[in-house]
């Protein structure tokens, strides 16, 4: 199945949706127009005037395959059409008796229209993102030519290993570019969920990524212990190069994580405690060489490894948290709340069989409802749509609302 934007002076594709409606009226100045295609047959098509907001001028859906989802993947791809490319809504101006058809897709009666509006709300907030991940990456790019050339040049075992950390973050940043790129890819046919959990994917890399870059730093440091090996003493000119690249690392995780809480993104979030963990080795190694010039060079490995251990706990966290995401691990306090929400709704005598799944920061709620066994179909159908519709409303990140009506016997 392919949604294709239409060639409106291809009078080929005009001609055969001439033989499908009979009310087809010519494509105007300013629009757009998209048909579905399934089984090498086109299964009906839309339009779109380009306003400020554009406007769903039409969709159609060929007499014999109404009532099979094909309006509903072309509304969904019209949408995100419409969301990539920039405008936060869209606007149906002649809904006739479509009105649960666009309320299900979280349009809002607005007067005598149905609109759906901030579209671009996630796109910006993805695009904020982005840029503080690029940010962060330069400045660890500099951090660890930093650390690197004066390490050598001081002989510092810690600031070189923290120069390769932060080299090490780089590749994190990269991942996360990736994995932001990917998981903001909306759901289509394939993916129906969409793309969201490439983020909790990306973020376990992440954390494997700070356990291996820890482990092989605490490796050098206790061999260096078995081995008896003492670092000579570093030039007091290590420190100040070691407190300047502290308090930049400082700011790069206040940042990242204010920008995490903010933007609620579970990459940032992960990158954040990846930052914690560098905010904590670079303030060992400052500690480590101050010790080194006022005890003894071994103070160095002793302080590293413990700091180290903790590091590789919180890499840990990062997979842990992410992994039971995957596996769909319910949040039990969501759930108890929308099932306080549903049963106190009109009609519903009982509910259970709560359950959800997370894709990024989308939610998709499953649940069934138990009803009058006297309730017709159609008031069942209703009283569900009015159930979804609420919560969509309620919970700005609520994706879709299945519910399974039964009867109470």
């Amino acid at each position: 199945m392919d949604i294709i934007k239409l060639k409106t002076e291809d009078q080929g594709e005009l001609g055969e949706l001439k033989v499908l409606d009979n009310e087809f009226e010519m494509p105007e100045p300013g629009e757009e127009w998209f048909a579905i295609n399934d089984k090498d047959m086109i299964m009906g098509y839309a339009v779109l005037e380009m306003k400020e907001t554009p406007v769903l001028k039409k969709i159609f859906v060929r007499e014999d395959q109404r009532n099979s989802g094909y309006g509903t993947k072309l509304l969904k791809s019209l949408i995100n059409w419409v969301r990539s490319n920039n405008y936060d809504g869209m606007v149906v101006l002649d809904h006739k008796n479509s009105n649960k058809f666009l309320e299900r897709l979280k349009f809002v009666r607005n007067g005598e229209a149905y609109i759906r509006d901030g579209l671009s709300f996630k796109r910006k907030k993805e695009k904020k993102a982005m840029l503080v991940i690029i940010f962060n990456l330069f400045i660890n790019i500099i951090l660890a030519s930093l650390r690197i050339v004066f390490g050598y040049m001081g002989n510092s075992t810690a600031l070189i290993a923290d120069g390769v950390n932060s080299l090490t973050d780089c590749v994190s940043n990269t991942i996360a570019v990736v994995g932001l790129k990917a998981g903001s890819k909306p759901e289509d046919e394939h993916h129906p969920f969409g793309h969201g959990k490439m983020e909790s994917i990306m973020s376990i890399i992440i954390g494997t990524l700070i356990i291996v870059a820890a482990s092989n730093i605490l490796y050098e440091n206790i061999m260096k212990l078995v081995r008896g090996e003492v670092s000579t003493q570093p030039p007091a000119l290590l420190i100040g190069v070691s407190i300047i690249s502290l308090i930049i690392k400082a700011g790069q995780f206040f940042f990242i994580k204010r920008n995490g809480e903010r933007l609620n993104n579970t990459l940032l979030l992960a990158l954040s405690k990846d930052y914690k963990s560098d905010f904590i080795i670079s303030t060992s190694v400052v500690i480590g060489i101050f010790l080194s010039r006022q005890i003894s060079p071994v103070m160095d490995s002793f302080l590293g490894i413990a700091v180290i251990l903790y590091i590789i706990k919180e890499g840990y966290g990062i997979i842990k948290d992410n992994s039971l995401e995957l596996l769909d691990t319910q949040d039990k306090e969501f759930l108890e709340e929308v099932y306080s929400f549903v049963i106190k709704e009109k009609g519903v005598e009982n509910a259970h069989d709560f359950h959800m799944s997370k894709s990024g920061e989308d939610i998709y709620l499953f649940l069934d409802i138990r009803v009058n066994k006297n309730m017709l179909v159609m008031e069942a159908h209703d009283l569900s749509h009015e159930i979804s519709n609420k919560l969509k409303l309620k919970y700005r990140n609520l994706k879709d609302v299945i519910i399974h009506v039964e009867p109470v016997y």
